[in-house]
């Protein structure tokens, strides 16, 4: 069977946070190959390291200002809000938030919006740390949405990455030969242009049936550590997992009404019932005739069983 060569990942690299795209460890253009962990692009976030302390600076005064209510109306949990106040610092990440019990001091911090301030600067902190953006794993790159210097919104799409290491060849099978083959069976992976061949091994094995061409598509894993496959590639795939016993190959040519064929004993025509086994595309393996039987391999015209006939040798 034939088939693409296709990534066994692909991934398209999404801004995390609002700022100006700046240079990682790539050069950001279509075909630039990396290595899992390279740094491919950072957002600008000295701009985003100002605001979060401005947050922090404003959340201190919050804080400060409910110290003397609480001293005053909730002493209990005053102790615990002027170490979390102790603890701040707008150069270093939120400390835990209080634990807090009782319904009075929970509408208390809700009216103040305390609560409201802290989550909304933990959040801003998980963007500021989503700034640089790394290669989960090696491959290249095959398209680029946004160059170095250009402005990205959080959520932007600013390239598209596949993995060039695991690769795997998907290629369809009629649905009536996927009997034949299962997960795990080793493949030999060939390509036509070039004297070269590989091993693979079927991953998956569609659990549906394309309504057009009626066949399964079979996924090939095949390891590529020289680089030496291509995504996109075509490729043949040889499957050789099945042992068949006691089985003749004929053409397809010499069997009719689906399960006969003629065979020639007495210098006379007899028709006999094979049953098929596996249809290639120019043959046919089937059981039920004996050894050595003469099999009419062509197709006759107006053939009835019990005409004469001579082989020609």
């Amino acid at each position: 069977a034939q088939g693409r060569i296709n990534t066994s990942h692909e991934l398209d690299l999404i801004s995390e946070a609002n700022g100006k795209i700046i240079q990682g460890s790539v050069v950001l253009k279509k075909g630039t190959s990396f290595t899992k962990g390279t740094l491919m692009f950072q957002i600008y976030k000295d701009e985003m390291e100002l605001s979060l302390n401005s947050q922090k600076s404003k959340f201190l005064n919050s804080i400060a200002g409910i110290l003397p209510d609480l001293k005053v109306d909730y002493l209990e949990h005053y102790p615990t809000f002027l170490t979390f106040f102790n603890n701040l610092d707008v150069n270093k990440p939120l400390p835990n938030f209080p634990k807090i019990q009782g319904s009075q001091i929970k509408v208390f911090l809700a009216s103040r919006g305390i609560a409201a301030e802290y989550y909304a600067i933990k959040q801003a902190e998980l963007t500021i740390n989503r700034t640089a953006v790394y290669a989960p794993f090696s491959g290249t790159i095959t398209q680029v949405n946004m160059e170095i210097g250009a402005y990205a919104n959080m959520g932007a799409k600013v390239a598209r990455i596949i993995s060039t290491e695991n690769l795997e060849l998907e290629v369809p099978i009629n649905n009536t030969d996927s009997k034949w083959i299962a997960i795990g069976n080793k493949v030999k992976v060939s390509s036509s242009s070039r004297e070269k061949s590989w091993e693979g091994t079927i991953s998956r094995i569609a659990n549906f049936v394309d309504a057009s061409t009626q066949s399964r598509s079979v996924f090939i894993s095949i390891a590529n550590p020289n680089n030496d496959v291509l995504s996109g590639e075509y490729m043949s795939a040889h499957f050789n997992t099945v042992s068949i016993p006691q089985v003749c190959e004929i053409p397809r040519n010499a069997v009719f009404n689906q399960n006969e064929v003629f065979i020639v004993e007495n210098g006379k025509l007899i028709k006999s019932t094979v049953q098929v086994i596996k249809v290639n595309q120019q043959t046919i393996l089937c059981n039920g005739l004996p050894a050595k039987t003469v099999v009419v391999v062509e197709p006759l015209v107006s053939a009835k069983e019990g005409d004469l006939v001579k082989i020609l040798k």
